[in-house]
């Protein structure tokens, strides 16, 4: 797993872009773990 701020660095964004981007990243994760948090419920439950 790359660190967002490294990441950020290399795209040398504006600070806009910069806090859009961390947010929609933010968004995902807490999108991904979710979806990784209802799976592994079903599959315990099931």
């Amino acid at each position: 797993m790359f660190s967002v701020s490294k990441f950020c660095d290399i795209i040398d964004l504006t600070p806009l872009k910069k806090i859009r981007l961390l947010r929609k990243i933010k968004k995902l994760t807490l999108l991904k773990n979710k979806i990784i948090s209802i799976k592994s419920f079903k599959t315990n439950y099931n």
